[in-house]
């Protein structure tokens, strides 16, 4: 056989909570004040179902830029 060109098309979906921008992933967490005050924790679920324990310190809420 003769060697050939391989093309492969790779579709893009949406994602309900992550999105994508060049090699980074992105989501949203809504924090109430209390929590954005006074600390917590969350549970964040990833891609391959892991859950990944996500702290905030009290009075460290951030948000991105």
């Amino acid at each position: 056989m003769e060697p050939g060109d391989l093309i492969i098309v790779i579709d893009q979906v949406e994602h309900p909570v992550f999105t994508r921008s060049d090699d980074h992933l992105f989501m949203t967490l809504h924090l109430k004040l209390v929590e954005a005050l006074c600390g917590t924790t969350k549970i964040i679920e990833t891609l391959d179902k892991r859950q990944l324990v996500f702290s905030i310190s009290p009075g460290r809420a951030f948000s991105p830029g």
